[in-house]
């Protein structure tokens, strides 16, 4: 079976070294940037996308919205989830358009956890015919 591909992009490069051993560890292809800009790049080769919000210069619901026009345009959607420890932000993941939230930002067993039962979810929304939307939602 292929290994699912992840992108994470993170202003931190030690929270991107810490994710990335942790999910390459428990099978994943992982890709990590720094770069808002660019990213685009990597998002038809994955399965899930994982945005920090907090980062210098920009917001997450702009690197989300600009990722969803770039998978839209390829045509492959990624399922995007916002990657935070700010409880208020994570329960607010739906309204700023991500199809769920990586909480606990720094416990990586958790992460690992999170992420295995996202790419379940993906596996199953592919088994049943659908994809996610551009509104973050399935059809």
């Amino acid at each position: 079976m292929k290994k699912a591909s992840i992108l994470i992009i993170d202003d931190s490069e030690a929270v991107l070294m810490q994710a990335k051993r942790a999910l390459t560890a428990a099978g994943f292809n992982v890709i990590t940037t720094t770069q808002t800009v660019g990213a685009g790049q990597y998002v038809a080769s994955c399965e899930i996308v994982m945005i920090d919000y907090f980062m210098p210069g920009f917001n997450g619901k702009w690197v989300l919205d600009s990722l969803k026009q770039i998978a839209k345009t390829n045509g492959h959607v990624p399922l995007f989830y916002l990657y935070t420890s700010n409880g208020l932000m994570g329960s607010r993941y739906a309204d700023l358009g991500f199809d769920g939230s990586f909480s606990y930002k720094g416990d990586q067993d958790s992460l690992v956890t999170q992420v295995k039962s996202a790419i379940r979810l993906r596996e199953l929304l592919r088994l049943r015919g659908q994809t996610p939307d551009q509104s973050g939602s399935t059809r």
